[in-house]
């Protein structure tokens, strides 16, 4: 199990997203079992527009170790209990292309 820290994250569309902070796990040595946490996000819509729609998003991850992408889908979306510190969680639904 890896985890790194996520500087920024851009969409398709190069739209960056707007988050606190966020890491990447990955759970395996191949880069097919991955999770993305992002926390304080701001672009909100977005993610619930995409849960609701149950639609798998192509994300770009830079991080410490270089970018990274792959598809995702939202697995959650909370508040973690915390005012104003939403909690986005990400599910890799294929390979993490970067990892190594």
């Amino acid at each position: 199990m890896k985890k790194v820290k996520v500087d920024e994250v851009f969409t398709e569309d190069k739209e960056q997203l707007r988050y606190t902070d966020g890491e990447l796990e990955v759970r395996d040595d191949n880069g097919e079992d991955w999770e993305v946490k992002l926390y304080g996000v701001d672009n909100q819509r977005f993610f619930t527009d995409a849960l609701k729609n149950n639609e798998k998003k192509h994300l770009t991850f830079e991080t410490d170790k270089g970018s990274m992408y792959g598809l995702v889908s939202v697995e959650a979306l909370d508040n973690a209990g915390v005012a104003n510190e939403d909690v986005v969680t990400l599910v890799g639904t294929g390979p993490l292309n970067g990892f190594s």
